[in-house]
């Protein structure tokens, strides 16, 4: 979903160029909620939207930090303006989803959860793609790496949201 530029320089460009940054973040689940906390942290005014109920945990969150929030929003259109430097957008949704694709022809960079913590993160990811046993190869790679003294914890679909660490 993001571009392939270096993670520093996309971690100095949202820092140096933040001012008060809007972003979008499209869906309310786990993935959902860390993206916020962690565009919260950098100073960003954040708008979420979900198709779907939202969950009590996630409205607690929001409403704590007094944010626009647009749920059981008709799937058809996007229920705010287009109007965002940014959108983050949950594994829930599809790239084909009438709102990614609004976004996009807005020209609003929309990436996904892990994307934005790999933007953020100051350390070294190992990724683990494919379609069978990826999270028994993640928990494979963690365990070794921390019993030959380098410090690694699981982050993504398996573990926390990247966004969390």
């Amino acid at each position: 979903m993001g571009d392939s530029v270096r993670p520093e320089r996309h971690r100095e460009k949202m820092k140096t160029e933040n001012r008060m940054k809007k972003a979008l973040v499209a869906g309310t689940g786990v993935s959902g909620m860390a993206a916020v906390r962690l565009l919260a942290r950098e100073g960003y005014k954040i708008t979420v939207v979900d198709g779907s109920e939202v969950s009590t945990p996630a409205a607690r969150l929001f409403s704590d930090m007094a944010l626009e929030v647009y749920a059981h929003a008709d799937s058809a259109s996007l229920p705010v303006s287009a109007d965002f430097d940014l959108a983050v957008i949950s594994p829930a949704f599809a790239s084909t989803h009438p709102w990614v694709k609004q976004l996009r022809e807005a020209g609003v960079e929309t990436i996904s959860e892990l994307e934005l913590g790999s933007r953020f993160w100051k350390n070294r990811i190992l990724a683990v793609t494919g379609s069978k046993g990826k999270s028994s190869i993640v928990k494979f790679c963690a365990d070794a790496l921390n019993a030959s003294g380098i410090s690694a914890r699981c982050a993504g679909n398996y573990g926390l949201p990247l966004t969390e660490l």
